[in-house]
């Protein structure tokens, strides 16, 4: 497999796949196109993606992949959703996957972590990442710390409380940053609505490690607390409980149903907004399943 660089093409990831790449696979191909002003293996990368999502389109799965494959991390989003309709895509990704492990190189923080990180949450695949940060274990502080707060939500999804808290500060000064930062907002402006998911999104995930662990100090409930500060904020509330509601479900949805029933339960006590019903329907989902 050929890969591009991640930096050059960045532009056109976004462009094209209209968001970050990791955090939800493209349902169908992407037709969009754009012109970027970019290096030569950049353009090659567009290129390729636009035969292979007329490929996929085709229905022609095989050499669809053969052009997604040309710089897989542009284009995750498209080839996890190949894989739902053709699974060789995900076994191309589970190979990529392995070559960047091969790559990373503890304590070192760099573009190859980075990249895993991405390639890990594309498969669902949460357990990886728990093990990437059981390399950086004999490491000083600094060296886990700047993994642990890019890897801690996905440290969650996998169960790993205690790993994903280790350096709870900091997530907590990251969230009061957020915080104000949506005070100082028009609550109805779209990088209120921005910051609100992001802040949902992360908040979170905090609370159900908190509640996962045992919360022996209580800070959960202080945490949901907090909350009150951005679901009173104007316009933002319905929006932010629905939004919070909405990325509980999803980290309870990587535990075991009924662990997750009973934080569901913890949860809805504690919250300023409530947590999600349980749902009957869903299906179980454990740390690592596609």
């Amino acid at each position: 497999m050929k890969s591009g660089k991640s930096i050059s093409v960045r532009c056109c990831t976004l462009l094209l796949l209209g968001g970050c790449a990791g955090r939800a696979p493209a349902r169908e191909p992407t037709e969009v196109r754009v012109q970027c002003p970019v290096e030569p293996v950049a353009c090659e990368c567009v290129c390729h993606r636009d035969r292979g999502n007329q490929f996929w389109k085709e229905g022609n799965y095989e050499p669809a992949l053969g052009e997604l494959t040309f710089c897989v991390e542009e284009n995750l989003p498209n080839l996890m959703g190949l894989a739902e309709e053709y699974p060789p895509a995900r076994r191309a990704v589970e190979n990529f996957q392995a070559e960047v492990v091969r790559r990373i190189r503890p304590p070192s923080v760099d573009d190859q972590v980075t990249l895993l990180i991405d390639v890990n949450s594309a498969l669902r695949d949460y357990t990886a990442t728990a093990k990437v940060f059981e390399l950086w274990k004999p490491y000083e502080d600094a060296s886990r710390r700047a993994l642990q707060l890019l890897i801690w939500r996905q440290l969650v999804l996998a169960g790993q409380y205690g790993n994903a808290l280790e350096f709870s500060e900091d997530i907590e000064e990251s969230h009061q940053r957020t915080r104000d930062a949506i005070l100082q907002l028009d609550p109805s402006s779209a990088d209120a609505r921005d910051l609100i998911d992001y802040y949902a999104w992360s908040a979170s995930a905090q609370v159900v490690a908190l509640v996962g662990s045992g919360d022996p100090n209580g800070n959960a409930r202080a945490a949901m607390r907090s909350w009150r500060e951005v679901a009173s904020h104007g316009a933002t509330s319905r929006d932010f409980c629905t939004t919070v509601r909405e990325e509980t479900e999803l980290v309870l949805r990587s535990v075991d149903r009924p662990r997750a029933d009973s934080l569901r339960g913890d949860l809805q006590t504690l919250s300023a907004c409530g947590a999600p019903p349980a749902d009957p329907k869903a299906p179980v989902v454990r740390p690592g399943s596609p």
